[in-house]
């Protein structure tokens, strides 16, 4: 069988990244979209054509309120949680309430307010990096078979939401993994010797830090194990941009300019000003020393407008920045029952980690030998998570469906699997992680009570095996209702329900393996007693916050969206075709001046044409131009030679 190349999207709150492993064994790299390795996870709604993903708003024309951003934080989220209401006087774009409460976008399209789901934005972005991916590859080797990465702090109604989106998009997921195990293994893969390692990981939307053990067996064989973890779910690079707004704005209106003032288009207009120009003083202030805000239309004192690294530094001190990243780390550590010189390696990872205040305080708590930075930290993820879709795909993870033989769940959750003798060159990965579930899972029995399967802070990935039966010895099958709770004082919530069939044998009796990988998504397979029938079931929860129809629309909306895209490229390559060709057609003429101006008269509407824009045009009319344009300059050519 021939070996795969593995696919993986880091999904981030700021930035998104798509990577592919080489079936090869040996290169690992990201995507280049619009020639950038990772791009911005934003959707910007536009006067002409569709929504353009992952696009840098600076040099597109758009309503103000129209470019969509922090989905990840949203996604999943009610309109009156804390983190929503504490932020949404920084954000550019309005938040309204869906019809069940929960936080979704309102803009602008083509003069009407149209909401817009956290998940339908996720779902366009997804379209978009995948399109992009297969228009880079051979026809043989185009694929929608991925790994997606999500966060250890994402509860489960925000991973099914996220995984959704990216379902409706036409992703095949194969598994998920957490963030930290992703650049885990992309740096993991690199020693040959036994590690602790701490993954570091400051994006834009939070702190995740996690203690990893990784263990060699040999050259192509790796064991990753989570030790401890701890995080700031509010702790970000998006967090060090608000306070450099805040700050700004009290200087902008000390000198004459409210923000805030006009009108909501004026207003969402200022701050999204604000806030793409801190945030690039933010980048410019790690690499030089001193930067200033420009205002546009208003000439400010400079003095006023300057900031000195140090100051910045001072301000997040004062924000208790420098505090939190600290016990974030410490906890971990305390939690590993590790001192920092039990670190072998501190791995930085996200691109808040390139901060030099941020390495500054990881260099008062370990040696700077240990830590080591990477030249693109923003791609870190991605490509852990592509080693690791390489691995699945080529054998070299074993039980990530749960497919083999139920039988009692080991001692050890991470006992050795067999090497797989057909790719010998492809690394052979299991994710042994002690990574907590933050809630607990199990099935309602006949008598409405809730059995536990895997408690509350349970290691994964690990199977349990359970016996059960009908509570009727008549009943001709079993119906199981698999549920999970948030916390101690809260009821069972309901995701899913299957049924087994007995074949005849009323009463039959079934063993189950519950299986949960190191993603946390959960296959259960039943096995009856007497014939020896399995049955294997992916538990998908998505029904529960979606009903079929919504899920329906949202392929629907995904696919037309897709086509658009398509569409669009096509546009693309027609109006390349007609510049290139009137350019030709003038040169051919240019040594016959009243030649030329003849042909400048037929083609100048042509050229004008084009600088209309392209609302409210289709692919067909591009072509009728094109060929208008050809038989133009066929008639000239014909009377020049």
């Amino acid at each position: 069988m021939a070996k795969k190349s593995g696919v993986a999207i880091d999904f981030g709150t700021t930035n998104s990244c798509i990577a592919i492993a080489l079936h090869t064994g040996q290169d690992t790299m990201p995507i280049l979209i619009d020639g950038n390795n990772y791009v911005p996870t934003n959707l910007t709604f536009v006067d002409e054509g569709p929504p353009i993903a992952c696009f840098d708003t600076s040099s597109l024309v758009y309503t103000p309120g129209n470019s969509l951003h922090n989905i990840k934080r949203i996604i999943g989220k009610r309109l009156d949680d804390p983190d929503i209401q504490r932020r949404k006087d920084n954000w550019d774009f309005t938040l309204v309430k869906d019809e069940r409460g929960m936080a979704a976008f309102q803009v602008n399209d083509n003069g009407k307010k149209v909401i817009v789901k956290p998940e339908e934005a996720a779902s366009k972005i997804f379209t978009k990096l995948l399109q992009v991916f297969n228009s880079t590859q051979l026809p043989e080797d185009r694929t929608n078979k991925v790994v997606l990465t999500i966060p250890v702090a994402f509860n489960v109604e925000q991973c099914e939401r996220i995984k959704t989106a990216a379902k409706v998009a036409g992703l095949d997921i194969i598994a998920t993994i957490y963030e930290p195990t992703a650049a885990a293994i992309s740096s993991g893969m690199m020693t040959d010797k036994d590690k602790k390692l701490m993954i570091f990981d400051f994006g834009g939307g939070t702190l995740d830090v996690t203690i990893m053990q990784i263990k060699k067996k040999d050259q192509n064989e790796s064991f990753f194990e989570t030790i401890a973890e701890s995080g700031d779910p509010d702790l970000g690079g998006e967090l060090i941009d608000e306070i450099l707004m805040k700050h700004y704005e009290k200087v902008l209106k000390d000198n004459g300019v409210d923000i805030r003032s006009g009108g909501e288009a004026v207003v969402k207009k200022n701050i999204s000003l604000l806030k793409k120009s801190c945030r690039k003083l933010k980048e410019n202030l790690s690499f030089i020393t001193t930067d200033h805000l420009n205002w546009p239309g208003y000439t400010i004192d400079e003095k006023k407008t300057k900031i000195r690294r140090a100051k910045l530094e001072e301000m997040l001190d004062d924000n208790g920045i420098s505090e939190r990243i600290k016990n974030t780390v410490k906890n971990c550590l305390t939690l590993a029952k590790y001192k920092a010189e039990n670190i072998d390696h501190v791995i930085c990872v996200g691109g808040s980690s390139a901060i030099p205040y941020v390495r500054e305080i990881l260099g008062e708590i370990f040696d700077n030998r240990r830590i080591l930075y990477s030249p693109n930290p923003e791609e870190a993820i991605a490509k852990g998570a592509a080693i690791y879709s390489r691995a699945i795909l080529n054998g070299g993870v074993r039980d990530i469906d749960g497919t083999s033989d139920p039988k009692p769940a080991s001692s050890s959750s991470a006992s050795k699997p067999p090497a797989p003798s057909a790719h010998p060159d492809v690394p052979t990965i299991e994710i042994a992680t002690t990574c907590a579930l933050n809630y607990s899972l199990g099935y309602i029995d006949a008598y409405g009570d809730f059995d536990e399967i895997f408690e509350k802070g349970a290691k994964i990935p690990a199977k349990r095996t359970v016996n059960a039966q009908s509570a009727n010895q008549y009943q001709p099958n079993m119906i199981t209702k698999v549920c999970y709770i948030n916390d101690d004082n809260s009821p069972p919530i309901q995701l899913t329900q299957y049924t087994v069939d007995f074949e005849g044998r009323r009463g039959d009796k079934v063993t189950e393996t519950w299986s949960l990988d190191a993603g946390g998504n959960l296959t259960i397979q039943s096995v009856l007693i007497v014939s020896g029938t399995s049955v294997s079931n992916k538990v998908s929860v998505s029904n529960l916050y979606f009903t079929t129809q919504e899920i329906n629309q949202m392929t629907e909306n995904a696919s037309r969206y897709r086509e658009s895209l398509e569409a669009n490229g096509r546009i693309d390559q027609l109006e390349k075709t007609l510049d290139t060709e009137i350019i030709a057609a003038r040169k051919m003429c240019k040594g016959k001046p009243s030649v030329l101006r003849d042909l400048n008269k037929e083609i100048d509407p042509i050229v004008d044409w084009i600088d209309e824009g392209r609302k409210g045009r289709t692919e067909q009319d591009y072509d009728k131009q094109l060929k208008k344009l050809r038989q133009i300059v066929q008639r000239f050519r014909s009377s020049l030679y």
